[in-house]
């Protein structure tokens, strides 16, 4: 019996680390140009986390804002993959804002067709033109590949069903502003296990004067997987807290309730509306208050990414 056990740990000794040298190191960069060669800008690289706990199978992408670019230091995903997530921050089109092209637009769903085009290309809009090789949905695609074949035996394939297509019901799709918008769209044409916003949705129209159409309630996906995070006194985008809560109204949120994260509280109340008027020191900017969701030196944020991201959910 004694001479089993030490043989078994003489074999734990030599394979573990094996093992470990076999995982590629976290986080990983990837060219999106060498994930496919149709793809011809906006390539800097994407950014992708393993699960560094128990993974729960699931997968967290990650949309930035508008001219925002994915980066390998960010706590908040850094904390998705200690929760057990894959990640994802991928890099897309994302340099003309959706309320500069649609705020004064007497295109009903125009905001709807700009994001769509950015989502999965072709010509859905006539305020932008995104080729399907450069799209979102491409891009993820192409990425799920690459990290499959290069990261074998990691999880990755598992978000991709046999004929190559994404398992959208695997993945929560979170961004920031522009990014928000985007993942509440996505969710709204297929059903994703989560949707995360901050800085977001901010699709108001002036020149109708209320929510951009389109945004409501008939969504793919259950509404009680949506989340929100936002600071009260962000007005990036030419759309303040008020009319961002008429947007939440009318997606149907506001039913599930609203939690201010300034108040200590261990569940937040499982609302699904969590606002902040929390502020970095020494405010020199409006965008400074609109990425106030995301800033990893404000203490109440991480109790609140930890929340939205394992809240359950249907």
């Amino acid at each position: 019996m004694l001479g089993v056990l030490l043989r078994a740990i003489i074999l734990l000794i030599f394979t573990v680390p094996a093992v470990l040298a076999q995982m590629p190191a976290n986080p990983t960069a990837t060219t999106p140009s060498a994930t496919d060669p149709h793809i011809l800008t906006f390539n800097n690289p994407h950014i992708s986390w393993l699960p560094s706990s128990r993974p729960r199978n699931q997968l967290l992408l990650f949309l930035q804002g508008t001219s925002g670019v994915p980066r390998a230091q960010f706590l908040f995903l850094e904390t998705a993959a200690a929760l057990g997530y894959h990640v994802i921050e991928l890099a897309y089109p994302n340099d003309i804002a959706a309320q500069q092209a649609c705020i004064n637009s007497p295109v009903p769903d125009a905001y709807l067709k700009f994001r769509l085009e950015i989502i999965s290309g072709g010509n859905m809009s006539d305020l932008i033109h995104i080729n399907v090789a450069d799209s979102i949905e491409n891009r993820l695609r192409q990425l799920l590949n690459y990290l499959n074949i290069h990261q074998t035996n990691l999880g990755w394939g598992q978000y991709l069903d046999r004929n190559g297509q994404i398992c959208w019901n695997k993945i929560c799709v979170a961004g920031q502003s522009q990014g928000g918008g985007h993942a509440y769209v996505i969710s709204k044409f297929h059903e994703v296990a989560r949707v995360i916003m901050t800085g977001s949705p901010k699709d108001y129209s002036h020149y109708f004067g209320g929510p951009a159409k389109g945004f409501d309630s008939n969504t793919k996906t259950p509404l009680d997987r949506y989340f929100t995070f936002n600071q009260i006194e962000d007005t990036v985008g030419a759309c303040d807290h008020t009319q961002q809560m008429q947007i939440l109204q009318q997606i149907g949120l506001t039913k599930f309730g609203t939690a201010n994260a300034d108040q200590p509280s261990s569940n937040y109340n499982h609302a699904h509306i969590i606002v902040t008027d929390a502020q970095p020191e020494n405010v020199i900017s409006p965008k400074q208050l609109h990425n106030v969701p995301l800033n990893g030196n404000i203490s109440i944020c991480p109790p609140v990414w930890r929340y939205v991201l394992t809240e359950p959910v249907q």
